[in-house]
């Protein structure tokens, strides 16, 4: 499962992997009111793969859309910086979300940078 997160070959070390050094800190967040009500951020990132991790919604926001626009944003700015896979490991019940934004199951699920 992991080793898809691992550096590749073009990576300078794996200690840099995992601090990041390639690719800052990235979140995205949705707001009504004032309060944040989801959120999302991308954990780890090698100049070419990130993982998509701590996606979460408000329970009496859900299903209206707020976690799609986050993760759609986490994947525009991740792509727009170069980036060309973004992985994560829905909760079974997000599934659905992941799919209908272009993830792929692949053991986790995956987006791929369109050309």
């Amino acid at each position: 499962g992991m080793a898809a997160f691992y550096p590749d070959e073009e990576a300078e070390d794996i200690a840099g992997y995992y601090s990041m050094r390639h690719y800052p800190f990235l979140a995205a967040g949705a707001f009504c009111d004032g309060q944040l009500i989801s959120a999302g951020y991308i954990s780890a990132g090698t100049p070419r793969n990130a993982l998509l991790a701590g996606v979460a919604t408000d329970s009496s926001c859900r299903n209206r859309g707020y976690a799609s626009s986050v993760v759609s944003e986490l994947c525009r700015i991740a792509f727009s910086r170069g980036m060309e896979r973004l992985s994560l490991w829905p909760e079974p019940e997000a599934e659905h979300l992941y799919r209908a934004l272009g993830f792929r199951d692949d053991g986790w699920y995956t987006m791929f940078r369109r050309n």
